[in-house]
């Protein structure tokens, strides 16, 4: 069962929209807890997530947050969003420097401090200040507020140049007073002065983005500028077109494996959409507000004055929750995380047919609806499909995926796509006649993987599992492999101190001792030659992919090892192609592999 820690903070414990996304994930089967971030007592590495949500006083004890967040990180405690992305956004400087870098839309905002260098120096007056900094400063009024702040935190609404016309606007008389104030609340909150933009009166547009995608918005107006707050929910069709599609812009400047939940603030003035703040720390993400919420699942005395008449959209709360599921299971498993990698392991051979007139004639693999777990670049997906076969082709990976799909677009009525993995599927329930795992099970949570087969699968039985050995013995595979050696500097096998061949005897021995132990026993394994036969562009691109061999490296990908100063890649390319002159026959090289077909008996 996973467990879920849901950050928050004493006082909001029985936060509305922490009780429901509790409420959904414990009906998914997980475990769940509400938790305050400073509860020194509570063990937050016990958890396969922590998800900070409403750790609102963040901002009165910012160093010790910080510090909390560290550890986290440090203690390699899986966190959405990430720890490093949730400290720059918190830091408001931070998240403006981060818009001017990205030449987002804002309102004129400069930031100054007393104390930093990186920051403006503010005049003896804000008047001065603001002639200096701002430009037609008499013109407009301007927002006062700290770099570390929560919705509770002091802000001011000033106009020194007394233009306001809007008798609903909370406007601070003392601004020398504020501006001071601000000033001297020590190094950690700097103080942010923004130009006030009329749009705001007709509301903030806040949109919620889930894995990037846009799932509801929230019109608001601000209790800190208004004399009344108010927020309503209001759908995609009533918000002006370049409003969503500059929000959604935004949200995917972010990297997506490190961003999980965000909330984009927009205002429109001047028929322009000015962004006011990205949340990606602690936002409200407003689950209240859709439809079909069950009102029983929280306090209603405590929260009836902030439900709204619609509350909870089932169906997004469970996208929502699906999503965090998915994460979680996903973390084990390693991205190929760049395109060019991907490409360099679709060089993987094919197998050779004999290997599926086994699948067919000996175990039954013909005109079957088949899925393909951890479907990589689609090797196997494509021969099935070929021989007639409809293929769900799972796999985390999205540059696998994009090959995959490249490769199978002419089988588009029977081939399906699903990021998933070994444990989440997405597969319903009895729909599957054959699982097939190639050269990936040993990646899986065996125990895991099973009650995942037999929940997708009509017969339990049916889940066949195969790798591929090299023979390090081959004379064309032992120069590759010296080619290697002399051209990586830092080389390594993941064998510890055994020979390549040793180590490859022993990790078949593992691997198929853990099929056998998949199948409890009962199972039965076919060794079947496959033959490979290559161009000398194939084998010089199954030669970078790099697969054939047990390194290694502290690169995240195959071609960021190829790229870096380690690895002498020109020379391993010539070495190659020497290798291929040397041994090829009519411009053509042919390797064996030893294919090892586990199923049960």
């Amino acid at each position: 069962m996973r467990k879920i820690a849901i950050a928050s903070y004493t006082p909001f414990l029985k936060d509305i929209d922490d009780a429901i996304l509790k409420k959904y994930l414990i009906n998914k089967g997980n475990q769940v807890e509400i938790v305050s971030w400073d509860d020194k007592d509570y063990d937050w590495t016990n958890n396969d997530l922590v998800i900070i949500r409403s750790t609102w006083d963040y901002y009165k004890k910012i160093d010790e947050y910080i510090a909390w967040l560290n550890s986290l990180k440090e203690k390699q405690v899986f966190v959405l969003n990430d720890v490093d992305i949730i400290i720059n956004n918190i830091r408001k400087e931070k998240q403006i420097e981060w818009i001017k870098n990205n030449n987002l839309h804002i309102p004129e905002t400069h930031v100054f401090s007393l104390y930093e260098d990186d920051c403006l120096y503010p005049e003896e007056t804000l008047l001065k200040t603001l002639e200096k900094h701002f430009s037609n400063s008499k013109q407009k009024m301007f927002v006062l507020k700290s770099s570390v702040s929560a919705y509770t935190e002091k802000l001011f609404l000033v106009d020194p140049y007394h233009i306001n016309k809007d008798k609903n606007c909370k406007i601070t008389e003392d601004y020398e007073k504020a501006f001071n104030e601000m000033l001297n609340r020590g190094k950690t909150k700097k103080l942010i002065i923004q130009e006030y933009l009329e749009g705001i009166k007709d509301g903030e547009y806040g949109l919620v983005f889930i894995n990037q995608r846009f799932i509801w918005s929230v019109i608001k107006k601000p209790g800190r500028i208004y004399k009344e707050q108010s927020f309503q929910r209001i759908y995609k069709k009533d918000i002006p077109k370049e409003v969503v599609n500059y929000a959604k812009k935004i949200a995917k400047l972010y990297d997506k494996d490190k961003v999980f939940y965000c909330r984009v603030d927009l205002v429109v003035d001047h028929n322009k959409p000015y962004l006011m703040e990205i949340e990606l720390a602690e936002p409200d993400l407003y689950m209240r507000i859709g439809d079909k919420f069950d009102i029983n699942i929280v306090d209603p005395d405590y929260y009836l004055p902030l439900v709204a008449k619609k509350d909870c959209s089932s169906n997004i709360i469970n996208y929502i929750c699906n999503n965090i599921i998915d994460r979680i299971d996903n973390r084990n498993y390693k991205y190929v995380e760049d395109y060019e990698s991907a490409k360099y392991y679709d060089s993987l051979p094919r197998f050779s047919s004999n290997i599926y007139d086994y699948f067919e004639n000996e175990l039954g693999i013909k005109n079957a609806i088949v899925a393909d777990i951890g479907a990589g670049t689609g090797r196997v997906t494509i021969d099935l499909l070929e021989r007639g076969n409809k293929v769900y082709a799972v796999d985390p990976d999205e540059n696998m995926r994009k090959i995959c799909t490249q490769k199978c677009s002419s089988y588009k009525n029977n081939y399906i796509s699903i990021k998933g993995n070994a444990v989440n599927t997405h597969i319903k329930d009895k729909s599957i006649d054959y699982v097939i795992c190639s050269q990936s099970f040993h990646c899986f949570d065996e125990e895991k993987f099973k009650k995942e087969c037999q929940r997708i699968l009509k017969n339990k039985n049916n889940v066949i599992i195969l790798w591929y050995r090299v023979d390090f013995n081959n004379p064309i595979i032992a120069e590759m492999l010296k080619s290697i050696k002399e051209n990586y500097k830092n080389y390594k096998t993941r064998y510890d101190n055994k020979s390549e061949v040793d180590g490859s005897l022993a990790e078949a021995k593992i691997d198929n001792s853990s099929a056998r132990h998949f199948y409890n026993g009962k199972s039965k394994m076919k060794d079947i030659m496959s033959k490979a036969i290559l161009s000398e562009e194939e084998f010089i691109s199954l030669g970078l992919s790099l697969s054939l061999f047990p390194i290694t490296h502290d690169m995240n990908t195959v071609s960021k090892l190829l790229e870096s100063d380690n690895f002498n890649k020109n020379k391993y390319i010539n070495d190659l192609k020497n290798i291929f002159k040397k041994y090829s026959k009519n411009n053509l090289i042919e390797l064996d592999f030893n294919v090892q077909i586990h199923s049960h008996n």
